[in-house]
């Protein structure tokens, strides 16, 4: 009983609560959208359910937050909710573009100054790295998640998040990958609702949200790693959702949207399966290794 006891609150409980978290949010909230079927109310929903969802992973996995976090990586909580009030913000009026780039390069900074340790080796040289991450994440997906509708960024995003949970946990941080599975636990709820209501503009709540989450789970994971994961598989697993691009090519525009959505999935997958297989390789030849050893 004990261990069905844990296997529900290790891996069952971190997927289920953000989903349904996030779905009776967007529900909720998304009455009013209903109502207007103005995009900005959209977003703002999405970005409201999207980091609630995350918010309740949080805190089931590791607790109430201290403040300041005890460890590096908890402050992913703060940035998250940070990335949610900047997204719904933004999404209640037309904000010129200088002003959301400034929000950008303030989270972007936040985020590399608060999730790098300050004994960690070329301390600089990562915090830099971090924020022109989370910063190029910004600019590059909020043009495709201005343009995007129902589930065409959403179920990427969310098959991309499940690749960094496998990734993570191969690292050896399992909190790390619970957290992840979290988050794409609320992509999923999204996408099921975005795909009953697939002008629902869910788009740049998600990328502010989901931006920080993955490069801050994935640095976290790599600066924490406990194996042999290369780096090379964080770097992809992190490019990966960039794939989306592809639904802006030409010969993409012209076909059915649920045809173009299942080609960006697809591409995303192989792109993050790849940092996953990667990542497993790696993991599994230090494993053999350590029994050879023995």
């Amino acid at each position: 009983m004990s261990e069905q006891t844990s296997f529900f609150e290790t891996m069952v409980l971190p997927i289920l609560v953000p989903f349904a978290v996030c779905a009776m949010v967007l529900l909720a909230f998304g009455r009013s959208w209903r109502r207007s079927g103005t995009a900005s109310d959209g977003v703002a929903t999405g970005a409201i359910g999207l980091g609630a969802g995350y918010l309740a992973c949080h805190v089931l996995v590791d607790g109430l937050p201290a403040f300041p976090p005890h460890e590096n990586w908890q402050w992913l909580i703060f940035l998250a909710a940070s990335a949610m009030v900047i997204a719904f913000v933004q999404a209640l009026g037309r904000w010129p573009a200088l002003v959301r780039l400034i929000a950008a390069i303030f989270l972007a900074g936040a985020g590399g100054w608060l999730l790098v340790r300050t004994n960690q080796d070329h301390l600089w040289a990562h915090r830099a790295t971090i924020a022109a991450a989370m910063l190029l994440w910004f600019v590059a997906l909020e043009p495709i998640a201005g343009r995007a509708h129902g589930a065409s960024l959403s179920l990427p995003l969310c098959c991309a998040f499940i690749s960094v949970s496998f990734v993570l946990i191969l690292s050896g941080n399992a909190k790390l990958a619970q957290l992840a599975a979290g988050f794409s636990a609320s992509l999923g709820a999204a996408t099921i609702l975005a795909w009953r209501w697939p002008s629902f503009g869910l788009g740049r709540g998600m990328v502010i949200v989901a931006g920080v989450l993955l490069i801050g789970l994935l640095f976290s994971g790599y600066s924490l790693s406990f194996s042999t994961v290369p780096t090379w598989a964080y770097v992809v697993a992190a490019a990966a959702p960039l794939t989306t691009w592809i639904g802006a090519l030409p010969p993409l525009r012209n076909i059915k949207p649920w045809q173009s959505t299942a080609i960006i999935t697809a591409t995303t997958i192989v792109v993050s399966g790849g940092a996953v297989v990667g990542a497993f390789l790696a993991w599994r030849a230090a494993s053999m290794t350590d029994a050879s050893y023995y």
